[in-house]
């Protein structure tokens, strides 16, 4: 109901829409006063979108009281209550969750049941698409059954949802990346940078070999590991969350693993993640 956000970032890049909320009549008067050209999108008025169908039916709509100012008055109500749920839920998040440098999310299961289940699931949502983004967020019957059942106290086997996995433990519900979920691989060379996974921007030291693949690490034998980084199994004990961690490989080995600390320096090969934590 809230419609079209006036602005919004995308991939980095702020979209500012000033023009929303003047109409269209208006727009279109004011274009051919100025002999602008301007074009109008075919798919307006076109059966298959459901904006087409209802504006076929507006003035039916305005017969039972529900003219276009009222509409828009709705939305604009919708799009004041949207803005407090996404406060209400920032502030959830602030106090009920940490994220460390591999971008595992910690939530506190308390908070988590002592909030509103509107704001709860808002939060859930969050979480899984900070750690994978997807064009939409997890269906809403999907993170209820999730809330559910972290929100009892039963155990709840590991469980996966929009290319995470989500295991409860006693006090918290750790989210992180679904190793079996990454399909990215890509070829990066020495001095390059890459963004992998989509929320990792990964650096290849200048003094390396020439080129690697970017791939998740996976599970090799612990003494592989400890050869390559020797502090990442205390620093990470959590296999499967080192599962999902970007690895530069030689062919069918691992040949390299990144730094991910967020206080190492930026030289040699390191990886960050890009999106920040708690959002903004």
């Amino acid at each position: 109901l809230a419609g079209m956000a006036p602005q919004n970032t995308m991939d980095g890049v702020r979209l500012l829409r000033p023009l929303l909320n003047i109409p269209k009549e208006r727009l279109v008067a004011t274009c051919k006063a100025a002999q602008l050209s301007f074009v109008t999108d075919p798919s307006n008025p076109a059966d298959k979108y459901a904006r087409g169908r209802l504006r076929r039916v507006l003035p039916l709509l305005a017969d039972e009281g529900l003219t276009v100012k009222r509409l828009l008055d709705l939305g604009a109500r919708a799009s004041d209550a949207k803005d407090a749920l996404d406060h209400a839920t920032k502030m959830l998040l602030r106090v009920a969750t940490k994220q460390d440098d591999v971008g595992t999310i910690r939530m506190d299961l308390e908070q988590l049941r002592s909030a509103p289940r509107a704001i709860a699931l808002r939060a859930l949502a969050t979480c899984l698409q900070s750690i994978h983004a997807e064009d939409y967020a997890p269906e809403h019957a999907a993170l209820v059954r999730l809330h559910e059942q972290l929100c009892i106290e039963d155990e709840m086997p590991p469980r996966t949802l929009n290319g995470c996995l989500i295991v409860k433990g006693e006090l918290h519900a750790t989210f992180m990346r679904e190793y079996s979920a990454i399909t990215d691989a890509q070829t990066i060379r020495a001095g390059e940078s890459a963004v992998w996974d989509g929320r990792w921007h990964v650096t290849l030291g200048k003094n390396t070999a020439a080129s690697y693949v970017i791939r998740p690490l996976g599970n090799p034998p612990h003494d592989v590991i400890d050869r390559l980084a020797p502090n990442l199994r205390h620093d990470i004990p959590q296999g499967r969350a080192r599962a999902s961690l970007p690895a530069l490989w030689d062919e069918n080995n691992p040949a390299l693993i990144p730094s991910f600390a967020s206080s190492a320096p930026e030289t040699g090969s390191h990886a960050r993640l890009l999106t920040p934590w708690p959002p903004r």
